[in-house]
């Protein structure tokens, strides 16, 4: 298992373990970005490629915005971490507040960029620096998310290959 150094908010959700949200939750659809149109936004915010956000997307929710995993505590398009205290939740006061599109994606992005920064400085090489999105600190040696979210981004025409770190040889 590679460990890294720093103790940010734990992670661990599985994607495919699903409740869809009560129906008494009420989403201002008024206020509310496509999808395409958060993704670009938050790409540009947070300089993060928009097809590693779209992927991330795609592997945690099917693109479903409305998707709750209550086991996990995990909510929407990109399945962000209730964790108060994050840094890429402050200013979201309540878990619903993440079935927004727009919210969503900017905290999920935002996370994205928080573990890009963290790797290039605390993470050994040898894996995918995307994976601790879903992994947090630890990703096993094993890990299968990683490839699976890079498989998705390469579809969506990602060509970049500082996405991956790989170990020296």
């Amino acid at each position: 298992m590679l460990v890294c150094c720093v103790q940010p908010p734990p992670k661990t959700h599985d994607a495919h373990v699903d409740h869809a949200v009560d129906a008494g939750a009420t989403i201002d659809a008024r206020h509310d970005l496509s999808i395409d149109e958060a993704i670009a936004r938050a790409s540009t915010a947070y300089n993060v490629e928009r097809a590693i956000v779209r992927a991330i997307a795609i592997r945690e929710s099917n693109m479903r915005p409305d998707l709750v995993v209550e086991r996990t505590d995990d909510w929407g398009l990109m399945q962000v971490h209730w964790y108060p205290g994050s840094p890429w939740l402050v200013g979201i006061l309540s878990r619903k507040e993440l079935l927004g599109v727009e919210r969503n994606v900017m905290a999920g992005t935002h996370e994205l960029r928080w573990w890009r920064s963290y790797c290039r400085s605390n993470c050994p090489g040898g894996h995918h620096w995307f994976a601790h999105y879903k992994w947090g600190v630890r990703v096993p040696d094993d890990d299968r998310y990683g490839p699976a979210v890079e498989m998705i981004y390469r579809r969506l025409g990602g060509t970049n290959t500082t996405y991956v770190k790989r170990r020296p040889e």
